[in-house]
């Protein structure tokens, strides 16, 4: 019998290697997003505190609207017809703002994550309504849509809780692609925001209250 060079062991499309260079990329990337979402946190936090008395009377302003203007600053900021990450950023940034000087945390934190998984659902209806995705290629979407076929609504949680680990507009266009059904989609979407905001919104304000009295 001929013996060549060993061969690659195959797991449906892709080796045993090529499995596990693409899992190690993953975690090399959920390490970095990671970081680079505490840097940028504790930066802005910063930043705000910093600079708070000079924005205080734009954030005032936001007053009245009152928390309609909150919830649509949210729903624009998750939307994917817009680059999210800046403006997300911004939103967070004004509700926290908000929360340190003029409005009610709870209903800021429950508005936000409300307005927030309205405006994921934009990708859920685009891919579900609109364009259909039937032979997704790139691997780490592939490995989205096996989660939510084996987990379900908890990995939509999960990642709307922390979206450095996945671009969070991508669970919303794969969910849709999937028919995953979208009051479920939009629950468990809000469950997630709600404890992530939580954390940045409120721990924010915290902070900016902190250092208030001080610039």
């Amino acid at each position: 019998m001929h013996r060549g060079a060993p061969r690659r062991m195959k797991i449906g499309l892709f080796s045993r290697e090529d499995i596990e260079m693409q899992r190690v990329r993953l975690l090399n990337s959920v390490w970095i997003r990671a970081g680079t979402l505490i840097f940028i946190f504790l930066a802005v936090a910063i930043l705000i505190s910093l600079g708070m008395a000079k924005l205080v009377p734009y954030i005032e302003g936001l007053e009245k609207y009152g928390y309609f203007g909150i919830f649509l600053i949210s729903f624009v900021a998750a939307s994917p017809v817009i680059p999210p990450a800046p403006l997300m950023a911004i939103a967070v940034v004004i509700a926290t703002a908000a929360v340190a000087t003029w409005a009610n945390p709870i209903l800021v934190v429950i508005i936000f994550a409300f307005g927030n998984a309205l405006g994921e659902g934009v990708g859920y209806g685009v891919s579900r309504f609109g364009v259909k995705i039937t032979h997704i290629s790139i691997p780490l979407v592939q490995k989205t849509e096996d989660w939510i076929k084996r987990y379900g609504g908890w990995v939509i949680a999960f990642l709307a809780c922390f979206p450095v680990i996945i671009f969070f507009d991508i669970v919303g266009i794969v969910a849709g692609t999937l028919r995953y059904p979208f009051p479920s989609f939009l629950f468990f979407c809000f469950l997630g925001g709600l404890i992530r905001f939580s954390l940045l919104i409120l721990l924010g304000a915290e902070i900016v209250k902190r250092f208030l009295p001080f610039v």
